[in-house]
């Protein structure tokens, strides 16, 4: 691509920084180079939008994992110290898990603590996700029994 120098009418590229033979500076070349940097960002977004027009039917986080294992009915009544359905539901996640292992697997038990125990439960957290804790199977289980986390309603 080529452009007429503004002063001795000689003939330039468009990215030189200056004519050749006169050394006058080139305007065009802002201009070129804009153009280049624009195409250089709307290429990739042009093509994730076409990735994202053709796979809209496919879901990143697929919604039927959840109820592929059934979980043993939680007792009805008694004195709520007895977690053996839990114990049985993370088994069979666990199994599930196990048989799948390029897929990520939860078993997801809302609990509420005490406000008193924040900082407790945060240091004992392997994660956090929102306003959300993610804890070992085993500290879950020892917090249900000792009273220190209850199931939420």
């Amino acid at each position: 691509m080529k452009t007429r120098c503004a002063w001795c009418d000689a003939s330039i590229s468009v990215f030189a920084a200056a004519c050749p033979h006169c050394g006058t500076s080139n305007p065009v070349r802002r201009g070129a180079l804009g153009a280049v940097a624009a195409v250089a960002v709307l290429l990739p977004a042009i093509a994730i939008a076409i990735y994202a027009a053709t796979r809209w039917d496919q879901p990143l986080i697929t919604a039927d994992r959840p109820a592929d294992v059934a979980l043993p009915a939680q007792p009805v009544g008694g004195s709520g110290d007895d977690f053996n359905w839990l114990t049985e539901a993370m088994k069979a996640c666990d199994q599930k898990a196990s048989g799948e292992p390029a897929v990520l697997h939860f078993l997801v038990t809302p609990v509420v603590f005490r406000p008193a125990e924040v900082e407790e439960w945060r240091t004992r957290a392997l994660n956090r996700i929102g306003n959300a804790m993610v804890l070992s199977s085993e500290d879950l289980l020892k917090g249900l029994r000792d009273k220190t986390l209850t199931i939420a309603r």
